[in-house]
């Protein structure tokens, strides 16, 4: 038995503890979390300008998520037909194909994934886009520009398929 085991074995199995004791093994069940599950959570960031995408992944990335880059739609469905992502975050406004297109392909054959649009398409043409993309099927919509805060909270609000957990205890562990 290593040493984490045989920690995690006293933690979990000593039913009379104090609130330190409950401290320390919500500790342990946090960090193994974190380096067990988070790491196996995949997002297909679709994004067509090269520092968005970036900044998007590294914010992700920060927070133990793994990410699958794509620069458009066209290569954001043969991605997400390859890579299974678990929850999916894409621009709306892209060339070769935009994300209202692959929004609607992605939920023909798969209506449960989340799905994020993400649009900075101007002022009135933004909330159109983004209005049309929800009632295509994306689970949420985010204006751009928004703060690495906003999306990470946006995330913790859906369930990340087929992790058994919602996003909203991922962040809580992963802040803790």
């Amino acid at each position: 038995m290593n040493k984490h085991a045989s920690l995690a074995s006293i933690l979990v199995d000593n039913e009379s503890v104090g609130p330190a004791a409950l401290n320390l093994r919500l500790a342990f069940r946090r960090a193994s979390y974190t380096v067990e599950r988070n790491t196996a959570i995949k997002i297909l960031v679709i994004e067509d300008d090269k520092l968005s995408r970036l900044m998007l992944c590294k914010i992700l990335q920060s927070k133990k998520y793994t990410t699958i880059e794509a620069p458009n739609g066209a290569v954001g469905f043969k991605m997400f037909m390859e890579q299974k992502p678990d929850l999916i975050l894409t621009d709306i406004l892209m060339p070769e194909k935009e994300g209202l297109e692959t929004i609607l392909e992605i939920r023909a054959c798969d209506a449960d994934i989340p799905i994020i649009a993400m649009s900075g398409g101007g002022y009135e043409g933004n909330l159109n886009f983004l209005k049309m993309a929800a009632k295509l099927g994306a689970t949420r919509t985010l204006t751009k520009p928004f703060k690495p805060s906003d999306i990470l909270l946006l995330m913790s609000s859906l369930t990340l398929k087929g992790t058994g957990f919602r996003g909203q205890e991922i962040t809580a562990l992963l802040d803790a």
